[in-house]
């Protein structure tokens, strides 16, 4: 079992370009968001959050956090905030 990240925002790096965020929510796993902070969903671990990153058309959305797909409960000045 891994512990939890001391941050629940994670930008996902791609060289030298960002190209999202994931947010840890605990037990209802890993939400991925792309740059633009668009949520594209929830995922049990971060290497499936990812992976939706990657390649969006395969993915399985297991979200459970109440958000729907395209929608962003996380402000701009929260990942800001992160990159900084």
């Amino acid at each position: 079992m891994t512990s939890a990240p001391s941050t629940p925002l994670t930008s996902v790096m791609h060289g030298d370009r960002c190209i999202g965020f994931l947010l840890h929510r605990g037990r209802q796993g890993v939400e991925v968001f792309t740059r633009e902070t668009q949520s594209v969903g929830c995922f049990p671990n971060e290497r499936e959050a990812i992976g939706a990153l990657l390649n969006p058309k395969q993915t399985k959305n297991s979200c459970k956090a109440g958000f729907a797909a395209g929608r962003s409960p996380v402000s701009n000045d929260t990942i800001k905030k992160d990159q900084s």
